[in-house]
């Protein structure tokens, strides 16, 4: 995302630096004509250019631009609506409002055959997390989703738990934090079931237990 966006000339040499192959010539000065990872502004920039480009066309596109505008995660867009054709119109609009700034979105992933078929080959996704009973997952700011069965699944890291334990040995207060910590849900949607170990660990403190 970052080197499609061009910078003015007059602000290049805030990203001019020195290179040199040979030890024994003077370095050579260089200046990126595009936005660099790393950068203080590099965010921020990009963003506004990704806002600014999908304003242009308010007015004929407004639930794609409305989309662009409020959900992308940097260069990830999550979107969801009611039906196959909604689906359909929305992801052509999307793409194509992008590439009249430059930008290129790949690797679509739906949870619907027919709203899949009409992306673009060079733009789909792996086609295999649609097959049924497969239970593939994608990653979605840092959530696991199953396009088959439009589920969001959970990875709890407990293996090492259970194998101490089958062989009858003790947990540590550290090993049992990692496991509850382990649990990624920003949602909440496990809270249920994260409070009964977190109200465990508590129990564990309060009996000094070392």
């Amino acid at each position: 995302m970052f080197h499609r966006i061009v910078i003015r000339k007059e602000d290049r040499a805030g990203q001019r630096f020195l290179w040199r192959n040979n030890p024994n010539e003077e370095p050579s000065t260089y200046e990126m004509k595009v936005i660099i990872f790393d950068s203080v502004g590099s965010s921020f920039s990009a963003q506004y250019i990704k806002n600014r480009n999908a304003l242009e066309f308010q007015n004929k596109y407004p639930q794609a631009v409305d989309g662009i505008i409020n959900r992308h995660y940097m260069d990830d867009y999550l979107d969801s609506v009611y039906t196959e054709e909604e689906a359909i119109r929305l992801i052509k609009e999307v793409i194509f409002i992008h590439r009249q700034g430059g930008f290129e979105l790949r690797d679509w992933v739906c949870n619907s055959k027919e709203v899949y078929r009409h992306i673009p080959e060079e733009l789909k996704g792996d086609e295999k997390l649609l097959q049924e009973r497969n239970n593939l997952s994608q990653r979605i700011l840092g959530l696991k989703w199953i396009p088959s069965s439009d589920h969001l699944a959970f990875s709890l890291n407990s293996s090492k738990m259970k194998e101490m334990i089958s062989k009858g040995k003790n947990l540590t207060k550290r090993q049992i934090l990692k496991i509850v910590m382990s649990l990624y849900d920003p949602l909440g949607l496990l809270a249920h079931y994260v409070i009964r170990a977190k109200i465990l660990l508590q129990d564990i403190w309060r009996s000094g237990i070392g």
